[in-house]
């Protein structure tokens, strides 16, 4: 499939951060829904959330994807971040996307940085029950 060929070339780390943006976003839509486990691959995602997904992908990315979908064969969150980057590619819009990840990438590095060391308890400072 040219799709992959094309795909494979891409740089990891803007893979990587679609990929932990497509993660992310699953994670915050079942969080937001009572009694809906966080799902590890696509195919744990029911039909609503799935959907979901794609409309918030299609806000952080800017990039139309829900009516380019067709027919998506993945199943992890690797799998969507590639079939986003081909479709951003398709659309002529793969360089805004890659800009935008790199910035987010960037904004995310930044705001995680090491937290200081939490000072620990001294031996039998401890509150017993």
């Amino acid at each position: 499939m040219s799709d992959r060929t094309v795909a494979t070339d891409r740089d990891p780390v803007v893979v990587g951060a679609l990929t932990e943006l497509v993660r992310d976003t699953a994670y915050m839509i079942c969080g937001e829904q009572p009694g809906v486990p966080r799902p590890n691959l696509l195919t744990d995602l029911d039909s609503f959330s799935s959907v979901q997904l794609m409309l918030e992908l299609e806000k952080s990315t800017e990039v139309m994807l829900l009516e380019d979908l067709g027919y998506f064969p993945g199943t992890t969150f690797a799998d969507m971040a590639e079939h986003v980057l081909t479709i951003a590619e398709q659309k002529n819009q793969l360089e805004g996307l890659v800009d935008r990840l790199l910035r987010l990438a960037a904004e995310k590095n930044t705001a995680v940085s090491p937290a200081p060391e939490k000072p620990t308890a001294a031996p039998g400072e401890a509150a017993s029950a």
